[in-house]
């Protein structure tokens, strides 16, 4: 399939509408911990760039541990989850990860622009489509794949898949929180 892609990150405001993202223009320092996470979150993305899925997942699950207050490294790692078809532990990291935003951590980013080839990813998104329509009451497979569909620009897609994902106790809360933010996205 062809999809128009989105490399784009939204800003969630889903618990404090107007809130101000506390880390534009502010001098961070780093931890020792936050240095080191960010130094396999570089070699992670780069394994990632290169192919090499399974050295992602590693490293990014390392630097997501190390960084939990991160709010880009657990959706880079999901993305190589979605590369490795772990799709099930994808889906659990996009949802933890959505349940811990607060507006001071207001991003969900969609990694597209990790991906040298585009057409990799959206090979990948056809792939859990795949997933998805073997079995269609799986609501985490659902979750995931209206999250995917969502960087990918596919909204009224993305819509769907979530509405499913809704329907579930597990993921309605995140579920929720992604309908949210395509509520207050702009039609493109």
């Amino acid at each position: 399939m062809n999809y128009p892609l989105a490399d784009y990150t939204y800003n969630y405001n889903y618990y404090s509408p107007g809130a101000t993202d506390y880390y534009a223009g502010s001098n961070l320092t780093y931890a020792p911990d936050q240095s080191q996470a960010s130094d396999l979150f570089d070699l992670g993305t780069a394994a990632f760039g290169k192919g090499d899925y399974a050295t992602a997942v590693d490293n990014l699950r390392k630097a997501v541990r190390l960084a939990p207050n991160d709010t880009v490294m657990p959706f880079a790692y999901a993305q190589a989850l979605v590369a490795t078809n772990q799709y099930e532990q994808a889906s659990a990291v996009i949802a933890t990860t959505l349940a811990q935003m607060t507006p001071y951590k207001p991003e969900i980013t969609f990694p597209a622009g990790m991906y040298n080839d585009q057409n990799i990813l959206i090979s990948q998104v056809d792939n859990l489509k795949r997933a998805v329509l073997m079995d269609p009451a799986n609501a985490n497979l659902q979750l995931l794949y209206g999250y995917e569909l969502m960087g990918l620009g596919k909204l009224d897609d993305a819509r769907t898949a979530l509405i499913v994902a809704k329907t579930n106790v597990n993921t309605a809360a995140p579920a929720t929180a992604l309908m949210s933010v395509l509520d207050n996205t702009p039609p493109q």
